[in-house]
């Protein structure tokens, strides 16, 4: 996938987040702890937490703004794997502290949020094009330095791994698993 085809994936991402945001409750906030401890509503949260300061990272590197841009840097050998295959495998990585959703994330949080982050996206998508030709780099905590263009990628990569948790966990809870209440603490299954 190059870079155009990853913005229209964002675009369709953010579209699906959209649409997730106006479901009823007992479908967003369902768990299904046998494909994954958060709900739709918290992998919403989770995706849209990490989206947005990815998208700003990008902007960032773009103006060439931003104390955290270094002038080069080299990609691990886990997040170049995982660029070039566009995939994240399950369970392998713990979301860093600031992106951990809330047990019950607020519907009206995360529209703001959403919203938020469709502004960022359509600031850079006209752009995004020649995001491979934006010098510098900044940090990602478990992949390493990643330029604009990688950042976008992952945008992409990172928000379809939690589209499709989400998925799986619609599914399960459509094939009739008891659910947990929504209410209740993550891990609790009464």
């Amino acid at each position: 996938m190059g870079l155009e085809s990853d913005t229209r994936a964002l675009h369709t991402a953010l579209n699906r987040i959209e649409e997730m945001l106006g479901w009823p409750e007992e479908r967003l906030y369902a768990r299904a702890e046998a494909v994954s401890g958060w709900s739709p509503a918290q992998h919403v949260e989770h995706a849209l937490i990490a989206l947005r300061r990815v998208l700003a990272g990008a902007s960032d590197l773009r103006s060439g703004t931003g104390e955290a841009i270094k002038p080069k840097g080299r990609l691990s050998l886990q997040g170049r794997a995982l660029l070039l295959a566009g995939w994240i495998p399950r369970g392998k990585a713990q979301s860093p502290e600031f992106a951990v959703p809330d047990d019950i994330p607020s519907r009206a949080a995360m529209r703001d949020s959403h919203a938020a982050a469709c502004e960022r996206f359509a600031a850079l998508a006209p752009t995004a094009g020649t995001l491979k030709q934006v010098p510098g780099v900044i940090d990602h905590p478990l992949l390493g330095p990643m330029s604009a263009a990688q950042w976008w990628r992952f945008a992409r990569v990172h928000t379809e791994h939690h589209l499709t948790i989400i998925d799986d966990v619609d599914r399960h809870r459509c094939a009739g698993e008891p659910l947990a209440d929504p209410a209740a603490p993550i891990g609790d299954a009464s």
